[in-house]
């Protein structure tokens, strides 16, 4: 479930004001884990997978014609999970827990020396080229969430609820504070030609639902 703002918005066909909206919509992922308790109530658990994250940006111009963007990140991440377990002698069990991720982008993606990282969306009703950059580093971050186990010997089904916050790199986003238009983006820049150019800050939530099979299983 992503979380999407524009951070700040240019063009050059003239929206009249701010002329944006964000549609966010539900991506999937897929993970696989390995857990490992470590006292009676405290485990640690790796794991690795794909998650997509799914939005919409649309955005109008002086001529009231609407243009929508469909974009779709797809990341490789990798979570590190510290779980503290409540009630550990039941086999329904609640938990909270923390701790790092990492990710890897899996979309195609550009780089300017000056303005950071970006990736290009089409139109999908015109060829209107709308160039997307990102205000948070994607490599590190912080989860922090909760759920609850239900233990069978040799299964477990989870249901997991858990928020990622980025760490944001306030550098990056700097690197626009002394541009008021398009026109005064450099025209060496690859993403030049485009048509549209914005700045979001982007967290999410994410929600899971999961079959674990217990390689050893011990009720403390």
């Amino acid at each position: 479930i992503p979380f999407v703002s524009v951070q700040k918005k240019y063009s050059d066909y003239e929206s009249s004001g701010e002329a944006y909206n964000i549609n966010t919509h539900i991506g999937y992922q897929f993970y696989i884990s390995g857990e490992k308790n470590l006292t009676k109530r405290i485990s640690i658990e790796l794991s690795a997978g794909i998650t997509q994250l799914q939005f919409q940006y649309s955005t109008t111009d002086r001529e009231s014609n609407q243009y929508n963007y469909d974009q779709r990140i797809t990341y490789l991440e990798i979570p590190v999970i510290c779980r503290y377990n409540f009630l550990p002698e039941k086999p329904f069990k609640f938990y909270v827990e923390c701790g790092l991720f990492t990710r890897f982008s899996l979309f195609p993606i550009e780089e300017s020396d000056a303005f950071g990282k970006y990736w290009f969306t089409e139109s999908s009703n015109s060829d209107k080229i709308l160039t997307t950059f990102k205000t948070d580093i994607e490599k590190i971050g912080f989860i922090a969430g909760s759920g609850a186990t239900y233990d069978f010997s040799n299964f477990s089904f989870r249901f997991d609820i858990r928020y990622q916050h980025s760490i944001k790199s306030s550098s990056k986003a700097s690197k626009f504070d002394n541009i008021n238009s398009y026109d005064d983006i450099p025209s060496d820049e690859k993403f030049q030609y485009t048509d549209d150019i914005n700045l979001i800050n982007l967290k999410n939530i994410q929600v899971s639902v999961g079959i674990l099979y217990n390689l050893k299983y011990k009720v403390f």
